[in-house]
């Protein structure tokens, strides 16, 4: 199969580009750096754009904070120049499991969830918008959530988690008791080429085969990263005041914490992966514990 993937300088891209490729698919890469083609999504639709089997739509502006013009020109813009660039392809939209409800705890959350009311920052909102341009615009498309990817070359979450070190302790927030869906980013490459043998559409919730507490993933991540394995819990309350603070001082910049991160860190958040089980015929073969495995201290 001849497939485009967009994004294919990043972190997520790049995997997935290089997963196709070692599973024997013709694939072109494209972002504003190439390596194969060289598109800013933001800036219209690609000319002459080449004639593909599919598109994996993995470009997108990963960045806490308020919405701004920038959320919207890449998540929501760039997905409609995309789609309208490959018309005849089969779509893979790579979403993200920030569009459930960033208020509450999410325990075996499923597909079909009501979406939010109110959201915490312009990432969650504007990736459930180019969902919404997606099933719009082409609702034989495919939507993969994947919750925090992680593994070697991650430049988002894995840095976000170790940059909150002080004295040689790690913080963290909350009491390290909630349960989190965590999602390798081989778990993604192989849901990915599942979702490309079948045409299948909606979305997919994507993850790892299981559920650690947070208190596990720290523990057992700074292990992996051969680093001290202290701990400074910090009471949730407190850390949502001090996300506020923060966000107001920010102002549209990204925050160092949030209201987000907060709950992202001290609230159960699970997902079924049921859908993608049976539909898909996809397993996770990755464990939290097999993907820290694999990581370095420059990951």
């Amino acid at each position: 199969m001849k497939v485009a993937v967009t994004g294919a300088s990043g972190f997520v891209g790049g995997a997935i580009q290089l997963g196709l490729r070692q599973a024997g698919h013709e694939v072109i890469g494209i972002s504003r750096r190439g390596p194969d083609i060289s598109w800013d999504i933001r800036c219209g639709p690609l000319s002459a754009a080449p004639t593909v089997d599919a598109v994996v739509h993995c470009a997108a502006l990963v960045r806490d904070g308020p919405i701004g013009p920038e959320h919207i020109a890449v998540n929501v813009d760039g997905t409609r120049n995309v789609l309208s660039s490959f018309p005849g392809a089969r779509f893979v939209h790579i979403s993200s499991a920030s569009v459930y409800d960033p208020w509450v705890a999410k325990t075996c959350v499923r597909e079909d969830v009501t979406p939010p009311e109110r959201w915490l920052n312009g990432y969650g909102q504007t990736k459930w918008m180019s969902e919404v341009l997606v099933r719009r615009l082409r609702p034989d498309a495919a939507i993969l959530r994947p919750h925090a990817v992680y593994g070697s070359g991650d430049a988002t979450l894995l840095p976000r988690l170790l940059r909150a070190r002080l004295l040689g302790r790690q913080l963290a927030i909350g009491d390290g008791r909630n349960r989190i869906t965590l999602t390798s980013i081989s778990n993604l490459v192989d849901a990915v080429s599942a979702t490309l043998c079948h045409e299948l559409v909606g979305p997919f919730n994507i993850g790892d085969a299981d559920t650690p507490t947070v208190a596990e993933v720290f523990e057992h991540l700074l292990h992996s990263l051969g680093m001290p394995a202290g701990i400074v819990w910090i009471p949730r309350s407190q850390a949502w005041a001090a996300a506020l603070v923060c966000e107001r001082l920010s102002g549209p910049r990204e925050p160092w914490l949030s209201r987000y991160v907060v709950n992202q860190m001290s609230l159960d958040f699970t997902l079924s992966l049921e859908r993608a089980r049976q539909e898909l015929h996809w397993e996770p073969k990755e464990t939290y514990k097999t993907g820290f495995a694999a990581l370095t201290v420059g990951a």
